[in-house]
């Protein structure tokens, strides 16, 4: 077996998708958490962005990008537009881009960004998914689905 079709495999395995998309020791108290969240009243919502926010912020300031305005209130961050992202994307993280898996975007203007997803922006990605197909009697982990991609078959400029 050679290497391209062992990593197929491996990407085609339920249980190797199971373990990555819904790590067991992560996947069920964070999904208490998001359980909790939506049974709970307004206030106790609040609370909880602002003390969510406070940790990202905190993890933001961290960055070659955040240092810049680590300290200073949320509203006065400025508005980041594309170009200034570009070639700059590895300034916004927090940890080693080897640490993350990497994707584009679209590219709908003409020119896609690179961008770097944790482990655990994985992770509630999949419980925000699970909670929405359990919520409809459901059970992800059976269900069949379909994967819609849009993947560039031809260059094409922006529109």
């Amino acid at each position: 077996m050679n290497v391209l079709s062992w990593v197929t495999s491996l990407k085609n395995s339920r249980l190797i998708y199971n373990l990555v998309r819904r790590t067991p020791l992560v996947y069920g108290p964070m999904k208490r958490r998001l359980s909790a969240l939506a049974l709970a009243d307004g206030v106790a919502r609040g609370e909880f962005t602002a003390r969510r926010l406070a940790r990202v912020l905190a993890w933001a300031g961290n960055t070659k990008y955040g240092k810049k305005h680590a300290g200073t209130a949320f509203a006065q961050w400025p508005v980041l537009e594309k170009q200034d992202l570009l070639g700059t994307e590895q300034d916004f993280l927090g940890r080693p881009s080897w640490l993350c898996v990497t994707a584009k975007t679209s590219g709908t203007t003409g020119t896609p960004l690179t961008t770097y997803r944790s482990l655990h922006s994985l992770l509630l990605e999949q419980i925000f998914i699970d909670y929405v197909v359990e919520h409809q009697g459901i059970d992800p982990r059976t269900m069949r689905t379909a994967i819609l991609r849009c993947d560039a078959v031809i260059p094409r400029r922006p529109p």
